[in-house]
Parts: structure tokens; sequence; C-alpha cells
């Protein structure tokens, strides 16, 4: 797994220095367990300030490796400089249609938000499989 990562982060990173590496992995908890299996004791630290005893903050090349509870076996590698989510000015926080309550001097309604997932460098994004 860590062969496949290493491949795909140098894939993603290729010619663009460091401003749009990825700089976040995410994934579910079967993949990050078995990524953090594989790792030696000084592998898994970000810098010095998160290598204390109550680290909680795993890593990958300097990316930081989140876990997602909603995540699956695909390990996702992100950059916000390349994926951005965009909020509709029309539609950010619109209030639905006012519903009364039944049998109390109340009413009730919904206010909710178009947003869009936009990727500028597709290239410079990435996911990996975990067989």
């Amino acid at each position: 797994m860590e062969a496949a990562m290493t491949e795909l982060f140098d894939n993603c990173s290729k010619g663009s220095g460091e401003a749009v590496m990825p700089t976040m992995l995410l994934s579910g908890s079967a993949s990050h367990a078995l990524y953090e299996s594989q790792l030696q004791s000084l592998q898994r630290y970000v810098g010095v300030d998160e290598a204390d005893s109550g680290f909680k903050t795993l890593a990958f090349k300097g990316a930081k490796y989140i876990f997602s509870h909603r995540g699956g076996t695909i390990v996702y590698f992100l950059n916000p400089k390349s994926l951005k989510i965009c909020v509709s000015s029309e539609y950010f926080r619109d209030e639905g249609e006012v519903q009364q309550v039944n049998g109390q001097n109340a009413f009730y309604f919904l206010i909710y938000s178009a947003l869009q997932i936009v990727v500028t460098n597709r290239w410079k994004l990435g996911h990996c499989f975990q067989a």
C-alpha cells in the first residue's frame, strides 16, 4: 500500500513544487488502519510539535492523513488549491416554505444552501484503492 501511495503522490506532485502537491489524504477506517499498521514508529509524525506522546495526526510525505467515518476503502489525495467547494450566492442559506406545527402556536422552515465542488488542476489530485 505504501508503494502505491508513494507513486500516486509523486505523480500528483510532478512539476508543481510545494504549492499544489497533495496536502491532505482522506479515507475510511479500513485504509487508515492498514496504513497505520504498516508504519514504523518515526514515520507517522508531521512535525516536531506533533511528535509528543499525545499525537493524533498521521502523515504521509508531509500531507496529513485524515480518517473519516463516512469514507470507504479509497484514499483521496487532495489539495485545497486544486479542489474547492463553492457556494451559490443565490441559494446560500435560502429559506424554504414556512410550515405550521400541528397543535402548537409555532412554525418552522428549512434552510438550505447549494454547493458545488470545483476542480482546477485535475491531474494534481488522485485516489488510491485498497487492494
